[in-house]
């Protein structure tokens, strides 16, 4: 009975969390599960395949050899699979009339694809909002303690 009532408390403390989570938001659902569509029907697997030769070759100049090597090429597939992600990610959220704030450059995470590229930094949380000139903006939200924010445009 102990057990079960811990179950409870904890699902609710983890509900009640997801409810407060800034990640957890209806615009980065709603991203994430477009991305998740689209990449499943993999329809760049042509440029994928390019850029992996492209890779390889450049590899081989250099004196690495991944061809050939299973461990290696599975490490490759994996990093083009999320490159390829992470590339939807931002022509999903491209609408800068509507700009959502969407995480991106993550690991993969329940129900979505990894979308990570040339860097794996557990420690930041990179978020994308599409702007244009044409449009002004406001920035909203609130914190609960001092943190490091960098805006890039």
């Amino acid at each position: 009975m102990r057990l079960q009532s811990l179950i409870v408390i904890t699902g609710a403390a983890v509900g009640s969390f997801a409810a407060r989570n800034v990640l957890d938001m209806p615009s980065q659902k709603s991203l994430d599960a477009l991305a998740g569509k689209i990449h499943k029907t993999h329809p760049y697997d042509d440029l994928v395949a390019e850029l992996r030769q492209t890779f390889l070759k450049t590899t081989e100049q250099y004196g690495y050899h991944i061809a050939g090597n299973p461990i290696q090429e599975k490490r490759l597939d994996v990093a083009m699979d999320e490159f390829s992600f992470a590339c939807l990610q931002r022509i999903v959220n491209d609408d800068p009339a509507r700009p959502a704030v969407y995480w991106v450059e993550s690991g993969p995470r329940a129900g979505v694809f990894g979308g990570r590229f040339g860097y794996d930094n557990a420690d930041n949380i990179y978020r994308s909002i599409p702007v244009n000139s044409s449009y002004s903006y406001v920035i909203r939200g609130k914190r609960s303690q001092i943190a490091d924010a960098t805006f890039s445009v």
